[in-house]
Order: C-alpha cells, then structure tokens, then sequence
C-alpha cells in the first residue's frame, strides 16, 4: 500500500511539472476531520462545595480528552479553561494533557456563588473543540464560614503514652477561632491500616476548641497524622508525626532455645520490643546472657541505631546437661528475661568409677558392687543402654575372669566379683571407642576359716553301713574350694573337745567346690548299733572350720527284704475286701517271710463294693447310662425271654433295685424289680442281662445275671422302661416294624447302642448267633452291626430351601435384621445312612451337619458354622434324602453367603461342603446369599424434617413436614394423622391432616407432607398436602406430632408415635430442639449422634444415612439447617 501511495505521488507529481494548464480550475485541499470525541470526554471537580471565596482556596478542574473512534486517551492536546462568574479565575495560564489524556487546573474566586468552567481542547483542525461536559464550583462567603484546624503542628509521640498537643479549632473564614461553637469534633486516623487510637476521640468544642488529652496510639511507626470531623464540615488533617516504641518489656526470639548439647555452639536472634509489640529500634543498652550452668559461655552485645532493636547472638555454649535456665537482660537492670533449657549430653568420650570397694578386702569376698558410668567429655552422664563395657583387674584375675556388662541407663553394674590372691591391684574399665577408666588401689587378705559342711546328715543304708551326705564348704567360709577334710566316729556325741580322740575314717576325698553336694559311706559296722560322727574342713592356711555332726543306727538284717503278700479278695458281702499280710523275720542269721493275718476292710463311701478283689464305688445307673440292647420278647419253647442292658459310660454300676416297666401290645402293664442282694454290678462298657430263667442248663444257654421269674413275660410288642428311683434310665417302644422273629433276638446294631437312634425299629434286627438251646442271641456279648454298610462319604448334599434369599414365594425377605432368626434346610444322601427309612429321617446319630455363613465364598472354612440337626417335621413319601435343620441368624451387617457342610464322627474325619446345588470343593461353591440389614434405631416412624416456611405472602406457607421408617418394614399410614400447635397453645383438630387409605411409607423411606403453597425446592413432590399454616412458629417455636388410630370399645383414639417440639415449645420429647433457623432453613433429625448440620448436608458424611436417631429428646436429636432438604416416596432410601 506504501509503495502504491508513493507511486501514485510520484506519478502526480509528474503530471503536475510536465502538463500545462488545462484551464481547469485547481480544487482546494481536503478538510481535516476533528478526532475529539466532546460528547464523552470529562470535566470534574475535586470539591464542587464548601471552596472559600478568599482568592487562595481553590478546586482542582481535571478535564480529560478522548478520541471519537476508539475512546482513547488524547496526550499532548492544548486545553482551555473558562470560568463564569463574578470574582472566579483559573491559576494557569496554559494547560497540556499529560500521557493519560488529562491536564489539571486550579479555580478560585474572590466571590462567593457558583462558578461554571467549561473546557475546550485543540483538535487536529487546528481548532478549540469546546466539551459538552462542564463542572460547577460553589465558592462560600468566608463571613458565613466555619472550618477546623489543628492548632499547632503535632509533636513526636510514645507508643502507648497519650500524645501531646492534639487541640481541633473551630475558626471562621478569616482563621479566627469561634469562641461560641460546641461543636462535636471526631479524630480518626488519615494513616489507613489496621492501627486505631484509643481514648475519647471524640469530644465537643469548648468556646471552639476540642481538647483530646488522652488519645493513645500503641503502634509504632513513621507518618501519622489525624483527620478532624464534625458535621457540616470539611475534613481536616493534622501535620504528620512519629510513634516512637516505648521501653523494653518483651523479647522476640527466632526460634525457641528450648534445647541444646553441651559442647555445641547455638546461635539466637533476639528481638527487643515494647509493651505493645513494638520493635524498640532506638535501644542502645548493653545485653547480656548469663546462665545457671556455670560452666557455660555466653556473649553481650553493645546495641546501636544499625541493629535497630534486634541482634542475633553468637556462641552460645552450655556444657552441663539436665535443666538450665538462660537469663537475657540490660546490663543497667533495666529489663530481664529467663527461659528453661534442657541441655543434653555430648557425645559419649569417657568411663568412670561411680562405686568401687574400699580397701582391705578379705580375698574371695564379695567386692560388691562396682559401677562404672559413661560420661561425655564435660562430665555428663549419659543414659546409655547396651554398650559393652569389660572390667579387667591391674596385677590378678577376678575369679570370675575378665567379666563384661552391657550399660543400663549409663551406668554397667558389676556384682559378685572377688579375688583369690592376696595383693594389691587396681580395677581398669573400658569400652570401645571411651577412654578408659582406672580406679584407687585395692588390698586383698586371708583370714577366713571354711564354713562348717552344711546340710551334714548320716542315713543308715544297711545294717552294716551308714552313709554321710553334705554340702561342700568354701575356702573361706562358703567361697571357694577348702583343701582337705578329717571325718570321724564314735559311739557317743563328739565334741571338740574329744574330737580327736575318735575313730578316724579313712578313704574320703578331696572337698569340691563350695555348695557341691558329697557323701561317703562308712563300711563294716555292726548292725542295729548308734553310731555318731563329726567331719572338719581345713583351708590352705591351715584354719579349720566347726565341727559338722550327725549320728544314726544301722538297720536290721530285715531291712529292704521285700515280702509279698497273698491278692486281696472280696468278701461274700459284696461290700467289703479281705486283706492279707506277709512279714519277714530273722531266722538262723537270714531274713524269712511268713503269713501274717487277714484284715476285713469295708469299702468305704456311699456306692461302696468290692469288685474283681477291689474296693471300687459302683453309683446306680443315671438316665442314659444303662440301656437296652438285645431283647428276646418270643424265645422258642423250653428256652427263656431275656434283656440285654449294656453300661454306656466308663464307670461301674449298680443295677440293683432297677425297676423294669412293661406294658404289652394290648396296654397291660406289669413291672420286674430287680432285688439282687448287694448289688448286681455291671462293669464300664460291660453288659448284664436279666431272664426269666437264670439256669444256664435249662433256659437255652442264656448266660443270665439274674432272673426275674416266669411269672412275667414280655410281648412281641409294647414297651419297655428302666427306673432307677424316679430317674428313667431308659425307655424302648418296640412296635410290629421291630424284628418279630420266633426264637431269634431282638438285637440293636452294635454302633447304635447308647445313641438316641436305638428308638428307630430300623435300626434292629434279628440275631443270627445260635445258642445252645438253638435260638439265635448274644446275651451278654456284642452285637452284631445288623448289616450296616455305612457309604462314606456322602452321596450328595445341598441347600434345599430357601435357596437364597429372597425366595420367589414371598417367605423369605430380600434382606433380614441382625436379630432375625430364619430356619435353613439342607437335605443329604448317603447309603445306609439315609435308605433305611424311606418316609422321613433315619436320625444316623455319627454324621455331623453345621449351617454357615461368611463373606469368602472361596474359603468356606474360615465362615462362621452353627450346629444343624435333623428337622423333627419332615416327612415325605418316599424317598432315600434326609433332611436337616439349622437356625440362620447374622449378628453383623453386611452381604453374606451360606451353605451347610457335613462330617461323618469318625476322627480326623473331614468336612464336605454343600451349595445350593450339590456338594462342591472350596474354592468353588454357589452358595445361596442373603443381605444383613443394620437394626433401625429406633422402632417406629418419626418426624425427620420440618421447615416452617421460606418468607412472605405465599412463601410464607411453602412448609412442609417430612416423614422417615428407620424401620426395617413398610409401614401402612391409613388413618394416621399429622398436627400442628403453637409454643404454649393447645392441639386443636383444625390443625391437622389425616392420611387417607393406601398410603404406605418403605422401610427406611419418605413420606413427604406438603403446606399450602409448597414448591418442592426443585427436590420432591409432596405425597399429601395440609391447610394448617405453621409459619408462627419460625420466630418462637412451635409443634409437630404424629399419631395413629387404635380402635376400641369406644371407638377411634389416637396415640402418639413421635413429637418434635423447638424453641420455646412447652411440650417437647425430652427438652426443646434449637429454634427454627431464618427463612429457608428447616429443622432436621440427626442421622446418628454424631451427626451436625455439615454432614446431613449434600455431600456430607451422614446424607444419605436416613433420620433415625430417637433419644425422645428433641434436644439432642435435631439440628438446624440453613438450607432445607424435603424428600418424598420417590426419594431413595437410606439406611444409617
């Protein structure tokens, strides 16, 4: 474009100096176009009013210029200023806008009235573009006039000291003061901030003039200055002054010296301040640190105007450990400041003795205890654990060696050392990396005799020999090993006296260590003879300890010769056991065993017998512990009938006085009470029987206990009891489903006997063993196991019902409470186990069923297990499955699974796991699941939420009442009725709304109750609407209650189901909830009771946890809400 322009120049250029006048006439230049935009560019006035018509007071006129086309500021523009009225000029000659566009002027006058300036500014026409806007000063008449102003200029002041001089006039225009003004003048800070004067700022004008004699500023600083006010006048400010900062009072620190090492040099910066924080920059004292470690060093420092009240002081150096006090003070006393330090230990340097033996020590005494500490190189304890320290002896060994200790808490403790040897020696601590620590010298000496033998005792071992036993002495008393012993006896007491006048021993060796137990044996004495002996201990030195004395007899030739008596025998009574001796006597120099008598010994307690040559307690059978076993109720002719009862625990017992009742097929009753003299004993596991005839050559080769006479006989059906007293030991109803074989034994399979099953006829079956009469029977023997094959392991096995939860029939719930109890089945299959009894359970009593639940599906082991047992009610038509029971009940929340496994009894037996299908192996399974609710916390609906209302004219009845079920079931609300009353007013049926039929609120849902014009906030519909206004109570307090219908003979009452009552409500649950928050707000129930405002907020912790906390005190079971939260039957449910 610049290149076209200037060719085109070029080019006209050419024309004009090459063509000659065409005799067109020339045209005239272009106008230039004006940029000032006068319209939008500005002229203003700093003080339209209040300006003094006295030629010096003025305004400032600021005008600024700005282009039409962009709005931009104009720079460099020439501006004009006009001012019209009477006595009014403008102070400059020649205006020119600055870089902003803008050029300032100052308008006075020596007139009062209103003075109009108008502003031109040159544009690029060369022209004066007059601006549209104008500005408008009104000049007062300085007759009429009233300013304030300080009297004098304000002096320097003091932080926190009143400051001096501050006096406000009243003057008129001419500056004179006006003596009848009582005006009321305020001061205030010009300065800005945060720092405000105390004292009375604002005092009224005495004959014109305002007196602040105790306006106080406590924070130091430069360029201060006050503003004076009073109504109908101008501001004024003072002239600007200094705060200085008052006398020390408090010190600043850089950090807290609170610690330190001895040894370390630390460095603190301290700061000098006043009263009122102020830093005092214009100290210049001596400060000095001073220290109750006196071995510490510690600076001063000669403060300057260049330190400005601080200084930090190197050099700081403590070296006594534990608890110091450091003082920080002026070196005239002026100030003082004290501060605890902990001083710690350096670094360990050093050992030394804290406790060490005083010379002389006899030698193998105790040196007691030798304590040695670890300092550091200052001399403090260190609290060292663990360091190895090793004590050596200068010029011996310790008997003990060179022993080593570990340090604990600083300090190694060396117990039960001692020397052998005579001498002098020094004791020499040490430990890796600590300079070694060498005690005093040390005096060892000997004149310590042995202690006497301790423990001396003579037992006579035959009847020639006596043997001596004792406890080594030491060399020194107990210490060490003596050298030698003399042992010697006599036939009377010795004494020291006579000590070497009797018989010495020979033979016995050297002494042992001190404490090592020895003995001798004395030979070739004669028997049954007192013999007494005495035993010294000499030492190396040559001193002997006192006499060790013991005496005793030799035995008898019939000492240790063993006689063994005949075996005890039980006498005929049955209670009592005959007991025979044997004794040994000397004959011709040899012991010999002749008889001795026979003792009667009655057996003593009160089940008392004698059984298999031994007196035993034989208690009469309890219930379960005698059962029947074999019964032959239709023997052959010439045989007899029998019972079989075989003792199932591991004791004796006694059948006699068992009453056995029978009742026959047709009910006739008869009963065999069994007298059987003493006691008819039947032994652990063992079996009895009782027939009709006991005579083994003639009842058929039964081996019978006792017989109970043919006078009464069994049935082939009926029902057979043992009594022992009142106890029912046991009981068998045997029907025609029993074995009714003639000549062969009804006999129970042998795993079967002493089980709850032996009542099951199949179970029982015919014996096949023959007798000796040729009936088949084992009385008294084990039965056979009547063919049983049990198939192990199981077949199958599996949940049956119900499945999972919920079931598809409605019986069992999608979820259960932790209190809820629910019955779980599981059928399983196994041959011989369940095939026996196709209508129902065969009640096999060696399997084992558990119904668990747990959350890994993968390790069912680790779940929780419960016994199962076989269900007494199934019943069922044909089939090989049994069936088992178990109660389901979960104590904890949460999503489970569970299953059933079974086990046979046998040991080390293992568990076979079951889903809901079949028999599996962890980790896989399908196992039926069930959902754990928490337990509501309370147990009915409740009032969750109210809100009064959210303003004025039809927001005044935007309320609405929201309802919560904590519970864990759906609740019908037909015929409930919701009210409203004032604080102290009473209930009144107007005030109310019944919910109709068909109404329900979920478990752990909403029902929302709406108010005559409530919007639903955006959040949910109401589910039934109410006339009743309750806005009154949002300023006082008020009521909400919940009821519902009874019927009775009287009709229809209402009982109450919850209540809230708030602020200065008189019938409240417990005390008052808070009052009702400002418009919008609500007031809420807590989730828990923890629960506050913030976390029943969107997004807070408790939202969506329901409303359930019930204490029926409104007062710790409602908070306010700032923003209300209505929900509904469409809101979600919530559990807590």
């Amino acid at each position: 474009m610049l290149a076209r322009c200037l060719g085109l120049s070029v080019l006209c250029l050419g024309l004009s100096l090459g063509c000659k006048d065409s005799g067109t006439p020339s045209q005239p230049p272009p106008e230039v176009e004006g940029v000032v935009d006068a319209a939008a560019s500005r002229v203003v006035v700093d003080r339209p009013t209040g300006v003094l018509a006295n030629g010096s007071d003025f305004a400032v006129i600021t005008v600024t210029a700005l282009r039409k086309a962009d709005g931009s500021r104009l720079s460099g523009r020439s501006v004009s200023l006009t001012v019209e009225g009477e006595g009014a000029s403008v102070l400059e000659s020649a205006l020119v806008t600055d870089i902003t566009g803008v050029a300032q002027a100052h308008v006075t006058s020596t007139a009062p009235g209103v003075k109009t300036v108008k502003a031109s500014v040159k544009d690029d026409t060369g022209k004066m573009t007059p601006l549209t806007a104008t500005a408008t000063v009104a000049f007062a008449d300085v007759s009429t006039v009233k300013t304030l102003a300080f009297r004098s200029a304000l002096p320097d002041g003091v932080a926190g000291e009143p400051l001096k001089l501050l006096v406000v006039e009243v003057r008129n225009g001419a500056g004179e003061v006006v003596t009848d003004s009582t005006t009321e003048v305020t001061l205030s800070l010009g300065s800005g901030g945060i720092v405000f004067p105390e004292g009375q700022v604002k005092v009224a004008a005495v004959n014109g003039v305002a007196t602040f004699p105790d306006v106080v500023l406590k924070k130091a600083g430069k360029g201060y200055h006050f503003i004076a006010n009073a109504p109908g006048f101008e501001p004024v400010s003072s002239t600007v002054f200094t705060v200085e900062p008052g006398a020390v009072s408090a010190l600043g620190l850089d950090h807290f010296l609170d610690t330190a090492t001895a040894g370390v040099a630390e460095a603190l910066e301290i700061t000098l301040a006043d009263t009122y924080a102020n830093t005092v920059t214009n100290y210049a004292g001596t400060v000095t640190l001073t220290s109750t470690d006196a071995a510490a060093t510690l600076p001063s420092h000669a403060f300057t105007a260049t330190d400005a009240g601080r200084f930090k002081f190197q050099g700081i150096t403590f070296r006594t450990a534990g608890p110091q006090f450091l003082t920080i003070a002026d070196s005239t006393g002026a100030f003082s400041f004290e501060s605890r330090v902990l001083v710690s230990a350096a670094a360990p340097s050093k050992l030394v003795f804290t406790q060490q033996p005083a010379s002389p020590v006899p030698v193998r005494a105790s040196l007691g205890d030798v304590k040695v500490a670890v300092q550091d190189a200052f001399g403090n304890p260190l609290s060292v654990t663990g360091l190895a320290v090793k004590l050596a002896l200068v010029g011996g060994t310790f008997a003990q060696g060179i022993p080593t200790h570990t340090t604990e808490e600083g300090v190694a403790t060396f117990t039960g050392l001692s020397i052998d040897d005579e001498g002098t020696y020094q004791l020499q601590a040490s430990a890796d990396g600590l300079q070694e620590a060498t005690s005093a010298n040390l005096t060892l000496s000997d004149t310590q005799a042995p202690a006497a033998a301790a423990g001396f005792s003579a037992t006579a071992a035959s009847s020639d020999s006596i043997r001596l036993d004792w406890q080594a002495p030491g060399d020194d008393g107990i210490q060490g090993t003596a050298a030698r012993y003399e042992l010697r006896y006599a036939m009377s007491a010795i004494t020291d006296a006579n000590f070497d006048s009797a018989t010495p021993v020979t033979g016995v060796g050297s002494p042992q260590t001190a404490g090592t137990a020895e003995s001798f044996t004395v030979t070739e004495l004669t028997a049954v003879t007192t013999y007494h002996f005495a035993l010294k201990a000499f030492d190396g030195a040559g001193n002997a300890s006192a006499l060790a004395t013991a005496s005793t007899a030799t035995l008898s030739l019939c000492a240790g010769h063993v006689c063994t008596p005949p075996a005890s025998q039980c006498a005929e009574d049955g209670t009592s056991l005959e007991v025979y001796s044997s004794v040994c006597v000397v004959q011709d120099g040899t012991p010999t065993c002749v008889d001795g008598g026979m003792e009667l010994q009655a057996c003593p307690g009160a089940d008392a017998v004698c059984y298999a040559g031994a007196c035993a307690n034989a208690p009469h059978p309890g219930a379960g512990e005698l059962v029947l076993s074999e019964v032959m109720h239709s023997p052959s002719a010439g045989t007899t009938e029998y019972l079989e009862l075989t003792n199932t625990t591991s004791k004796l017992l006694d059948a006699n006085g068992l009453v056995v009742d029978l009742m026959d097929g047709a009910g006739t009753a008869t009963s065999i009470t069994v007298n059987h003299g003493h006691a008819l004993l039947v032994p652990a596991g063992g079996r009895t029987v009782l027939a009709q005839d006991a005579n083994f050559t003639r009842n058929g080769g039964v081996v019978a206990n006792h017989a109970w006479g043919t006078d009464i006989s069994l049935d082939n059906t009926g029902s057979i009891t043992l009594k022992q007293g009142t106890v029912t030991v046991d009981s068998l109803t045997y029907t025609s489903a029993f074995p009714q074989t003639t000549g062969h034994a009804m006999s129970l399979a042998s795993s079967i006997v002493g089980t709850k099953a032996s009542a099951r006829s199949w179970y029982w079956c015919d014996s096949t063993v023959r007798l000796s009469g040729g009936d088949r029977g084992t009385p008294g023997q084990a039965n056979d196991d009547c063919g049983q094959t049990v198939d192990k392991p199981l077949f199958s096995c599996n949940v049956y019902y119900p499945k999972t939860f919920p079931t598809g029939d409605g019986v069992f719930p999608e979820f259960i409470s932790t209190t809820d109890s629910y019955d779980i089945l599981s059928r399983f299959e196994s041959y011989d186990v369940t095939t026996r009894n196709e209508q129902g359970n065969d009640f096999y009593p060696f399997i084992e069923a558990q119904l668990g639940y747990g959350t890994d599906t993968t390790n069912p082991a680790g779940w929780t297990w419960i016994p199962a047992d076989f269900n007494a009610q199934y019943s069922i038509f044909s089939s090989w499955s049994d069936e088992m029971k178990a109660p389901l009940r979960i104590p904890t929340p949460g999503t489970y699974s569970y299953g059933f496994r079974y086990r046979f009894t046998d040991p080390g037996a293992p568990w076979e796991y079951c889903d809901r299908f079949g028999k599996t192996v962890p980790p896989l399974g399908d196992y039926g699941s069930v959902l754990v609710a928490k337990d509501p916390l309370t147990n009915h609906v409740v009032i969750s939420e109210f809100s009064g209302g959210k303003g004025s004219d039809a927001a005044a009845t935007d309320e609405f009442i929201e309802l919560y079920n904590p519970t864990n079931k759906d609740v019908d609300l037909s015929g409930w009725r919701v009210s409203y009353k004032s604080a102290t007013g009473a209930w009144d049926p107007a005030d109310a709304v019944t919910i109709p039929e068909g109404y329900v609120i979920l478990a752990h849902g909403y029902f929302l109750l709406g108010g005559a014009n409530f919007t639903g906030d955006g959040m949910s519909l109401p589910d039934l609407a109410y006339t009743f206004d309750a806005t009154a109570s949002t300023t006082g307090g008020g009521h909400i209650r919940v009821q519902r219908p009874v019927s009775g003979p009287g009709g229809t009452t209402y009982v109450d189901v919850d209540t809230l009552g708030f602020g200065t409500g008189d019938s409240p649950e417990g005390a008052a909830a808070p009052a009702h928050p400002a418009v919008g707000g609500s007031l809420e129930r807590k989730a828990v009771s923890t629960s506050t405002s913030a976390t029943l907020a969107v997004g807070g912790a408790d939202a969506a946890r329901g409303n359930g906390q019930d204490t029926d005190d409104n007062s710790v079971d409602f908070v306010p809400r700032a923003t209300r939260q209505p929900q509904g039957t469409t809101s979600a449910l919530e559990y807590h």
